[in-house]
């Protein structure tokens, strides 16, 4: 997790939203058994390949404005294919399974009226009049469940203008004991960063014997609709094929070293490009309800901008005023 977009800007809110990401993690890595509390991990160096010459000039800049974020370090040419490498010092990696757990706990435990309930839902439009609030943020749903959401069956002019993009993660074990440790995490459009959480290792069904593992990723496969019995189902062939090419060139000892053991996958909702660069959505959905809202659209950026957005929508809904979300994370319309 980190504030900068791939030309050494900061993205839409960057600090802020790793603020409050970290107050949170903060807050429950505080209150969980010290020997199995650790959500965040900064000890990871996050280090950021420079290849173009655009590039360079524009992280040079990026590490003079923000000394306390950044390293800069210009490589002899005749060394690596890369110009420059770029250090994000306050950088580090989110243990995202525990994170979820640790944060419904939370929740669970200091407020006993939240209940957890899994339901198919076809009729947002019904929910609304059982409920004060009923807010959209399923994730890949969301554009399917915001098309059915005008009320009295009306045809729905409204359609989000939204891409669903499905990305695959690779897991590479070690081939042997003896491989050497990688200890920093190399980004360039594609990543390779070392697992350093056994939950991590858990979700792919894997246990560390003394090998290591790193995860890279992740592709970028558009689709035209979503389903998730086809769409979350991970394939190593074709993930293979698609990023082993730019892995190998970020990491070169993953070849020789490492071979592929796992893949998973997801489905995510991708905004268009502002000004500000891609945003999540937040507010109400127009044409619906006056008690139904949406947030959603993160991207890959979700760890950054999930407490900072989801503060901003409760906010709105707490004083009934989506005046108090900036215009920019409005639902994109066709």
């Amino acid at each position: 997790m980190h504030p900068f977009a791939p030309r050494g800007n900061l993205i839409w809110q960057g600090l802020e939203g790793f603020a409050a990401t970290m107050k949170i993690i903060e807050k429950l890595e505080a209150n969980g058994p010290l020997e199995s509390s650790r959500i965040f991990n900064p000890s990871i160096e996050l280090v950021r390949l420079i290849d173009t010459e655009n590039d360079f000039k524009n992280w040079q800049r990026a590490a003079r404005k923000y000394p306390d974020w950044l390293t800069f370090t210009p490589i002899p040419s005749s060394e690596v294919n890369n110009t420059a490498r770029v250090v994000i010092k306050m950088a580090g990696i989110v243990d995202c399974p525990r994170y979820v757990e640790a944060f419904w706990k939370m929740i669970d435990t200091s407020h006993q009226s939240v209940h957890w309930r899994a339901e198919a839902v076809e009729d947002p439009v019904k929910l609304c009049q059982q409920y004060d609030v009923v807010i959209l943020c399923c994730g890949a749903s969301i554009p399917q469940l915001f098309s059915r959401s005008t009320p009295n069956n009306q045809p729905c002019n409204q359609m989000l203008d939204v891409k669903l993009v499905r990305g695959q993660n690779i897991v590479f074990r070690t081939k042997s004991h003896n491989a050497p440790d990688i200890k920093e995490a190399v980004i360039c459009g594609d990543y390779i960063v070392p697992k350093t959480f056994n939950s991590h290792l858990n979700e792919f069904g894997l246990q560390s014997n003394g090998e290591q593992y790193l995860l890279g990723g992740a592709t970028h496969e558009y689709l035209d609709s979503y389903d998730v019995q086809r769409d979350d189902r991970p394939d190593l062939a074709v993930a293979s094929q698609l990023l082993l090419p730019q892995l190998n060139k970020l990491q070169p000892l993953l070849a020789d070293q490492y071979q592929a053991v796992a893949a998973n996958a997801g489905v995510r909702v991708v905004t268009p490009r502002t000004h500000f660069g891609k945003l999540p959505m937040a507010g109400r959905v127009v044409g619906g309800p006056r008690n139904l809202w949406v947030l959603g659209g993160f991207g890959s950026r979700g760890l950054i901008h999930h407490a900072l957005v989801a503060n901003m929508l409760s906010n709105a809904i707490i004083h009934d005023d989506e005046d108090l979300i900036p215009m920019c994370l409005r639902p994109p319309l066709k």
